[in-house]
């Protein structure tokens, strides 16, 4: 890969002392040094949104955020960064469209969403569908951690072709993890229904952010090409609000009334 295609992480808990992230503006900087080593340039912080997303946490991010810039900025080094959140399940539409910290770098389109581990809520496809008409593009993130998501195939496909976005954690592809883990998320690479993976980093020693032996997995699982989608192409098209396919273009059915709703949707709010 060139120095242009340097990894991009989507997902990755910077901001200090806000969640269970690290703790000081040191330990946040040891993350961005230890991404930068393995070939990360840019990264979108992620801090969990588990309660009310209100102007209070608004507010709060973006002078988090705006310190880490400064931090990072003193000390020259050449990290790109975007602020954004993980939200947990219940947030509305409305507070995810009105606060700008909910959406990637506040483009009012790409948003990460996280779902209680052992279950998907018998509300979540209803809330998905009403993000969608809304403009908005939801990321699920890592759905290979969910207990329902990961034993049921189907209804990842199902919510791939209905455009929903998913992204896998790096750790998931590597031998600590576990085998229902792995064996999901690759099953989802090698079905083409994910679409980003990222690092989901909280500390530089129990939870890292490398990025860089994924990539090989990936690359190793499937293409190179494929590789790079899900960690250069699919994450920049986020950051920047352009279109990113959710299933291949060959596995595309027939296009129903709600996939043509969406559709609509999607093209007058760009």
């Amino acid at each position: 890969m060139s120095s242009a295609e340097s990894l991009v992480d989507i997902h990755v808990h910077l901001l200090p002392g806000v969640d269970d992230g690290p703790r000081d503006i040191a330990s946040s900087v040891a993350l961005i040094e230890q991404g930068l080593e393995d070939g990360v340039r840019c990264w979108v912080t992620t801090p969990h949104v588990l309660g009310p997303f209100d102007d209070r946490v608004d507010r709060l991010h973006q002078s988090v955020f705006q310190e880490l810039v400064n931090e990072v900025a003193r000390r020259r080094l050449p990290a790109e960064l975007h602020l954004a959140s993980e939200i947990m399940f219940g947030a509305s539409t409305e507070d995810i469209k009105n606060h700008r910290t909910a959406t990637f770098g506040g483009n009012g389109r790409y948003f990460l969403l996280e779902y209680p581990m052992m279950q998907f809520p018998t509300a979540a496809e209803e809330a998905l569908f009403a993000a969608q008409l809304a403009g908005l593009r939801p990321i699920v993130a890592h759905p290979e951690r969910n207990a329902d998501l990961a034993r049921r195939p189907d209804l990842r496909a199902r919510l791939a072709h209905r455009g929903v976005l998913f992204q896998i954690n790096a750790r998931s592809l590597s031998r600590e993890a576990r085998s229902e883990d792995r064996n999901a998320a690759e099953h989802m690479i090698r079905n083409g229904v994910a679409h980003f993976v990222a690092s989901d980093g909280h500390d530089p020693v129990q939870r890292p952010a490398f990025l860089r032996f994924a990539y090989e997995r990936v690359a190793e699982l499937t293409s190179e090409p494929t590789a790079r989608r899900l960690l250069v192409e699919n994450p920049r098209a986020a950051i920047e609000g352009r279109a990113i396919r959710a299933v291949p273009e060959e596995d595309t059915p027939p296009m129903r009334w709600w996939h043509r709703l969406v559709k609509r949707k999607r093209e007058n709010s760009r």
